[in-house]
């Protein structure tokens, strides 16, 4: 399963920043929120910030990946479009 996360309004730094955790989608047996209670709202070591990105960005992300939105101090709302797609084959279990 893929997730497209589109920013029609972009992010500026400002409002809040879309975190990724790189190769957690591949760590058999971890789930999403097994390093809450050790992190809270911390970033994980290795996590990836994307707070940068123009109107109109799409972000392509394996459903399996550590994502979380961290909000900024005193940001406003920040709005974006998921998507997901998830397709089946021969050889897919």
């Amino acid at each position: 399963m893929v997730f497209a996360f589109w920013y029609p309004t972009g992010l500026s730094g400002t409002i809040g920043d879309l975190l990724l955790l790189p190769g957690s989608h591949a760590v058999e047996g971890f789930h999403r929120l097994s390093l809450a209670p050790l992190f809270g709202t911390a970033s994980l070591p290795g996590t990836v910030a994307i707070s940068d990105a123009p109107p109109g960005s799409v972000v392509l992300i394996h459903a399996g990946l550590l994502h979380a939105r961290r909000a900024r101090p005193g940001g406003s709302a920040r709005y974006f479009v998921d998507v997901a797609y998830c397709s089946t084959g021969e050889g897919e279990r």
